[in-house]
């Protein structure tokens, strides 16, 4: 099941602001738009792997923690 689950958070987005994404490509810097995804999935990785070396990592804040990197992508890969 949760196999399953962690690439439906990763394409999930994709489908929900990947539209969103382009617009913001066209209205706004593409470079401060990849700035700001690009941290925000240096970030979301840095907390996975802080959560698991600590041990504190369980499957349904894994799902959550991808589907925030699935949604920086989606919104990445139009400003790219």
């Amino acid at each position: 099941f949760y196999v399953g689950l962690i690439p439906a958070a990763v394409m999930l987005p994709t489908f929900l602001v990947g539209l969103w994404g382009g617009v913001l490509a066209d209205l706004f810097s593409r470079r401060r738009i990849l700035i700001a995804t690009q941290s925000a999935m240096m970030v979301t990785a840095f907390v996975q792997g802080v959560l698991t070396l600590g041990g504190q990592m369980s499957p349904w804040v894994l799902v959550a923690l991808t589907f925030v990197i699935g949604v920086a992508s989606s919104l990445n890969l139009p400003a790219w």
